[in-house]
Parts: C-alpha cells; structure tokens; sequence
C-alpha cells in the first residue's frame, strides 16, 4: 500500500535511516542543476515528489530511496555548507572575486530574471492565444507580476551569496594584501 504524505526538507535531508538501493545512479547532476534548485526551493517552489520504500524488518525501518536521490544531495550539501551556494552561484551567474557587492548583485539579477523568464517563455508557449497584442502585453505584465512576487526569497539567496562573497574577498585581503588593494 501506497502513503503521500508531506515532510520537511530537514527531515528528508537528516534521516538516517534513509538508504540507496543499489540500482540508484551516482551523482550526475552539476553545479548548474544544483542552482536552480536553489533557485526553486528559495522562491518556494515544491521540490518534487521523492519515492521512498519503506522495509520492516525485525522491528527496524528501512526507508529506500527510489526517486529524488540528485535533490537530496543538493539539499544536503547546501545544508551542510552554505558556501556550496555560492560556489554554484559563481558558474551559473558568471561573477568574479573582485566583483564589488552592486556588480554582484546586478550579475544576479539579470542571470536570474533571464532564467525566470525562460521558464515563464515556456510556460506560456504551451497556451494558446489568438496571437493578438493585447495579449502578449497581458502576459508580460502577468510575467512581471510573477517575477516581483516571488523576489523575497531570491533576495535572501543574494543576501547569502553577498555573505560569503564578501568573506571570501576579506580571506584574499588577508592572505595578499598587495594584490588585492584594487579590489
């Protein structure tokens, strides 16, 4: 028999009785993949359904994962270490060490409403309309709206990237002070 049932991200990424079966693939997802779901999961998107078998077997629970196995090792090395976010962050928005703060945040939002509204363009290719003017600006102004709904959340993905971006340039500072002084 068969249970939905909803959890937190924090008991899916902790649980320890959570095993692999042997036929799950290894790690295939890349920096990229892993930031947007960042990207989702700050905008609080659902994750997705994950599959779990679960075995009893002389009093002990075993919970197999059967599906989720790429999110749940996103989700645990963002959980573990917040500056895998910003590693990720630094390949899929392309910004540099001696970026200042408002670069950084002018790289992110760009990359970041590109991407949305990539997403928000193939959305919308699978409605159909009568192709009329009207209707495109409908859709840009409902894409705008979607897009500023949806920014607290981002704004805090920038608030932890600007965090660690900025540490990561005081360790520079301090490791080569003479290099960095254009910084």
């Amino acid at each position: 028999m068969y249970e939905i049932r909803p959890e937190s991200i924090k008991t899916f990424i902790t649980d320890r009785n959570v095993k692999l079966p042997r036929f799950q693939r290894k790690q295939t997802w890349d920096e990229k993949k892993n930031f947007q779901l960042c990207i989702s999961l700050f905008k609080e998107y659902p994750i997705g359904v994950t599959i779990l078998s679960v075995d009893e077997n002389k009093g002990k629970t075993i919970r197999w994962l059967l599906d989720g196995r790429q999110r749940k090792n996103a989700l645990v090395m963002m959980y573990d270490d917040p500056e895998n976010i910003y590693n990720w962050a630094k390949r899929f928005i392309g910004f540099k060490n001696s970026d200042q703060p408002s670069e950084l945040e002018e790289k992110f939002t760009a990359k970041i409403n590109e991407y949305i509204e990539a997403d928000l363009d193939d959305e919308a290719g699978i409605d159909e309309t009568d192709g009329t003017e009207d209707d495109s600006e409908m859709r840009e102004d409902d894409n705008e709206n979607i897009i500023l709904n949806t920014t607290y959340g981002l704004d805090f993905l920038l608030d932890i990237i600007k965090m660690i971006h900025n540490k990561q340039r005081e360790i520079q500072v301090l490791q080569n002070p003479l290099t960095c002084q254009s910084m």
